[in-house]
């Protein structure tokens, strides 16, 4: 290493450590936000990246969790105040994502607090550095993204499960029907309660997730069902059930017989 290449460094290696961060910002409101908070030269920090979108809606939260998969130490998305949506009700249905994001991030050890939704209009340029420098303080106090570290491949195995359970098709046409359901009722007319709602939701969601962490599980190695239970540390007749499921899917194959517990790996394509 030459003597400039030496002295550049050992400077970055000298320097504080800064979180990298990207965020999301609406078009007609937070994104002006930001532009008027620079304008008006309000002091908040530097090591972020926005990226512009024309609704908060339109993010999708398997590309948040991809990010943070990838190695980011956070991700903000910041849209209109609710009633203020350019396209009428984008960030509800913004809210809707993120919330179920940020809820099967909370069944993984990585967590939900380096994913943040919030509001912020095109007036609010001191609102948009607060919630920026509040967003950047929390993700210093937990450190470092922990998917590179020595041992975190079960981190990355519960961020795939969460990114697959987020592209699943039938819970995106679930997640686009709630506020629907929740305003309006369901195609009966009838009025759901929001917590009969919720759960009904979170059921579908929870099963959705433990059939991907068990595809992903198996993907490099033949797995029982015992091993799949301790991994997921859920009740085996549970996981049995789930392993039907994907066994009619196509999902799983079965391998081999040890002892008395058959053994089942992902099939390609999955």
């Amino acid at each position: 290493m030459t003597p400039p290449a030496k002295a550049k460094d050992k400077a970055a290696s000298a320097a504080p450590w800064e979180p990298k961060i990207v965020a999301f910002c609406c078009n007609w409101c937070s994104y002006a936000g930001a532009d008027l908070a620079g304008v008006s030269r309000v002091q908040m920090p530097s090591g972020f990246r926005i990226v512009r979108i024309m609704c908060s809606g339109r993010i999708d939260p398997e590309l948040c969790v991809r990010l943070l998969r990838e190695g980011l130490d956070g991700v903000l998305v910041l849209g209109c105040h609710p009633g203020d949506c350019h396209y009428i009700d984008g960030n509800y249905f913004a809210e809707i994502k993120m919330e179920w994001a940020r809820h099967l991030l909370d069944k993984t050890s990585f967590g939900s607090g380096r994913l943040l939704l919030d509001w912020v209009s095109a007036s609010e340029d001191q609102l948009f550095a607060t919630i920026v420098t509040d967003f950047i303080d929390s993700v210093k106090e937990m450190g470092r993204n922990p998917i590179d570290d020595d041992g975190s491949q079960d981190i990355r195995d519960e961020l795939d499960a969460v990114r697959m359970t987020l592209s699943d098709f039938r819970l995106r046409a679930l997640m686009g029907k709630v506020r629907t359901i929740r305003d309006k009722g369901n195609v009966y007319g009838e009025n759901v309660k929001r917590s009969e709602l919720d759960a009904l939701v979170g059921d579908a969601v929870e099963s959705e997730y433990l059939r991907n962490a068990i595809l992903v599980l198996a993907r490099e190695k033949d797995m029982s069902v015992p091993e799949l239970a301790e991994r997921l540390d859920r009740d085996p007749q549970l996981i049995m059930k789930h392993v039907v499921r994907l066994r009619q899917r196509n999902a799983l194959e079965f391998t081999k017989i040890e002892g008395n517990d058959p053994y089942y790996k992902t099939m390609g394509g999955f």
